[in-house]
């Protein structure tokens, strides 16, 4: 297994999620994008950072990810002695830092083309969303695992039984016929 870790600087965007959008005078509606410029930047960031990481060619077997959101406390939660009651009251970031899926999206899909064809190779991921510390940076934390050779090769021969084989028979031929 071969593995390439990296961190990303920066503030964490989450991945937008597809709006649905009525027609005027019409019972239909359809789904848009959004295709907001930050989030644009935050994967072109992402994998202008995982590109020195990456293998020669994108691997065809299975892909896990960890991926580790550090996002700066807000100012509230701080006092002269160090943390406020309300930093205490706030272990993790929870709201208005976005969906720990969205966040993953977002990283899974700057990562495609490098360490993975398609999304569907990804068999594990795992999101963290955490505060850094006062003088850390914030961003991502990225770990990404591979198989250097698949594990099931689309190409593999595979069994094919007739209908007679399924039923307890043999082949045809097989049985006298």
């Amino acid at each position: 297994m071969t593995v390439a870790e990296f961190f990303v600087p920066g503030e964490p965007k989450p991945q937008t999620r597809p709006r649905v959008v009525s027609r005027p005078n019409s019972k239909r509606g359809f789904a848009t994008i959004s295709s907001s410029k930050p989030v644009a930047n935050w994967r072109e960031r992402v994998h202008t950072h995982a590109i020195g990481h990456a293998p020669i060619g994108p691997p065809d077997g299975p892909v896990s990810f960890t991926a580790v959101f550090l996002f700066r406390r807000p100012q509230g939660h701080y006092c002269k002695r160090g943390l406020s009651a309300e930093g205490l009251r706030c272990p993790e970031p929870m709201g208005g830092k976005g969906d720990w899926d969205n966040l993953g999206k977002a990283v899974c899909d700057a990562l495609e083309g490098l360490f993975f064809r398609r999304d569907a190779q990804v068999t594990n991921a795992h999101v963290v969303k955490t505060w850094c510390g006062p003088d850390s940076q914030e961003g991502v934390a990225v770990t990404v695992r591979w198989e250097d050779t698949p594990q099931c090769p689309s190409d593999a021969p595979t069994a094919t039984r007739t209908r007679r084989e399924r039923k307890g028979g043999g082949r045809a031929g097989e049985d006298g016929e």
